[in-house]
């Protein structure tokens, strides 16, 4: 659990490690980023791996953004090639609160983030990233899901996918504007 109360910026980043150091394994991380009125934090969560042997990796990031807040979340992932990585981000927010979502995926033989964030507030912004470095036979899967769901959102998106090899690479966005959110 990260908490920002209100009126709080945290001048540096908040690095969260998640080491795995186990073969045959599975990990269910779990972190919850709590940004009230008026704050400011980033986030940078960190995967990594000290074993080249299969494990699982299922982890949730769940970020509450409240009225005039900014959340930025970095999610590194970086593991070896046997690894199967899947996440979920998921983002809600309040009126007039930012929402940053960078994805870097270097490893794993499968590697997939879900990015879902809701705009429930009147000029709530979001902007998302991502970029996979891709080779060998891996494969790695970015889908999004914005959904304006009060007027005067706005969003931005931008991944970029570099494959090599036999490696695969699939992007699927949706964006969704509820009636009366234009």
């Amino acid at each position: 659990l990260l908490h920002a109360t209100a009126g709080t910026c945290v001048p540096v980043p908040v690095e969260v490690i998640h080491v795995t150091t186990r073969p045959g394994t599975a990990s269910f991380p779990r972190t919850l980023v709590v940004a009230e009125s008026g704050s400011r934090v980033t986030v940078v969560e960190h995967h990594v791996a000290l074993t080249d042997a299969p494990y699982v990796s299922l982890p949730v990031v769940e970020v509450a953004v409240a009225q005039h807040a900014a959340v930025e979340h970095v999610l590194w992932q970086e593991e070896a090639d046997t690894v199967f990585h899947v996440a979920t981000v998921a983002a809600h927010q309040a009126r007039d609160s930012r929402f940053s979502s960078c994805v870097l995926t270097l490893g794993g033989a499968l590697a997939r983030t879900d990015v879902d964030v809701t705009l429930d507030g009147e000029g709530a912004e979001a902007t998302l990233h991502g970029l996979n470095l891709v080779f060998g036979s891996r494969h790695a899967d970015q889908h999004t899901r914005l959904d304006h769901a009060k007027p005067h959102g706005t969003s931005r998106q931008l991944y970029k996918t570099i494959l090599d090899g036999t490696a695969v690479g699939v992007f699927n966005g949706k964006v969704i504007v509820r009636p009366g959110a234009q």
